[in-house]
């Protein structure tokens, strides 16, 4: 084996060597951005999950809230139907006519009074 021979050969396992490592960091590169893709896919997912149930939460107190509500309405429809049940709108028409009475037979009473003195 000539001189050339051996610088060929050592050349050779250089680049095979640098070949080798090249591709060892290629595949540990790619291992690790492919952990950090998964790390950042898995930040994702969780948050997505959180607002998910945020989203949740806020809907089951819309519909507490809506049925709160409902229930007021309910009421206040029972007490307007019981509020024209009880016709209280005659109530001051009313409260008039027996005004008028009252003062008719206080006039009355007095009209006997008089007479009665004569």
């Amino acid at each position: 084996m000539g001189t050339t021979e051996i610088i060929a050969l050592i050349v050779s396992l250089i680049s095979g060597f640098v070949g080798i490592t090249t591709l060892v960091t290629f595949c540990t590169n790619r291992k690790r951005a492919q952990q950090d893709a998964g790390a950042k896919e898995a930040i994702w997912k969780t948050s997505l999950e959180t607002i998910e149930r945020q989203n949740e939460n806020l809907l089951n107190g819309n519909k507490n809230i809506e049925n709160k509500i409902n229930e007021q309405n309910i009421r206040i429809s029972r007490l307007e139907q019981t509020i024209d049940n009880s016709q209280l709108t005659t109530i001051p028409l009313k409260i008039a006519k027996l005004e008028a009475t009252m003062q008719s037979t206080q006039k009355r009473f007095e009209d006997l009074r008089k007479s009665e003195r004569r």
